[in-house]
C-alpha cells in the first residue's frame, strides 16, 4: 500500500513556514497530519472564540496564503506601500462566518509555537466558568447558553518581529475537529522546533 502523500495546499504550508523559520522542511509528514489536514483543517471549521470581555463568538478559523506587504513608509502624516513587493504568508485567519467576504484578523502560521490540547486555563475561559466543566457560552438572543468545557485548544503566537505574545482560545465543535486542529497545529508549530 502506498504512503500518503501530502496535498498541493499542506506542502506550501509546511515549505512556507520552514521557510520563515529558515530551516529545512521536514522530510516526511505524518499520516495522521495528511488525513486530519484533509478531512477537517484544509475546509476551515467553525468554532467558539473566547475573547476577553463577553460571551465566546463563533468565528469561521481556516488556513490561507495571504500577500503580506513586505514594508511600511510614512509620509506626512499618512501612509504609503514601500514598492517592494508583498510577501506570501501561511497563516491562521478567521471570519465572522463561512460566507463572510471580509477577514477580522490573522497570525501568521510561523508565529505558531505551540497548540495545547487544553484550554479550561486560558484566562478569557476562566472567567465564563461556572462550575468545573461547565462554561457560560455565546447567547442566543438574551438567553446565555452553557456549555461543556470539552474541545477547547490554545494557539500561541509570538512575534519573531516585535517577540509579543498572543494565544487564542477556541472550541472546536465536536472531538473529531478538535483533534484535527490539535495534530495539524502541533506539527505546524514544531517545524524546526523553533521556540
Amino acid at each position: 500500500m502506498p504512503s500518503l502523500q501530502p496535498t498541493g495546499l499542506l506542502r506550501r504550508i509546511i515549505a512556507a513556514v520552514a521557510h520563515y523559520r529558515g530551516v529545512p522542511p521536514p522530510p516526511s509528514v505524518p499520516s495522521e497530519v495528511i488525513l486530519a489536514f484533509d478531512e477537517y483543517v484544509s475546509s476551515g471549521s467553525t468554532m467558539l472564540k473566547f475573547i476577553p470581555h463577553g460571551p465566546p463568538h463563533p468565528r469561521f478559523f481556516v488556513i490561507r496564503f495571504l500577500n503580506v506587504m513586505a514594508g511600511l513608509m510614512r509620509s506626512g502624516g499618512g501612509r504609503a506601500y514601500d514598492q517592494e513587493p508583498s510577501v506570501l504568508y501561511a497563516v491562521l485567519s478567521w471570519y465572522r462566518t463561512l460566507s463572510s467576504r471580509r477577514m477580522i484578523r490573522f497570525l501568521p502560521l510561523h508565529d505558531l509555537i505551540e497548540v495545547r490540547a487544553s484550554g479550561t486555563d486560558h484566562q478569557y475561559v476562566r472567567r465564563r466558568t461556572v462550575q468545573p466543566g461547565i462554561l457560560r457560552g455565546p447567547r442566543s438572543g438574551f438567553v446565555t447558553n452553557y456549555v461543556r468545557a470539552d474541545f477547547i485548544l490554545q494557539f500561541r503566537f509570538c512575534s519573531r518581529l516585535s517577540q509579543a505574545e498572543e494565544t487564542l482560545a477556541i472550541m472546536a465543535a465536536n472531538r473529531a475537529e478538535y483533534l484535527a486542529w490539535l495534530v495539524v497545529g502541533t506539527f505546524i508549530s514544531q517545524i524546526g522546533n523553533v521556540c
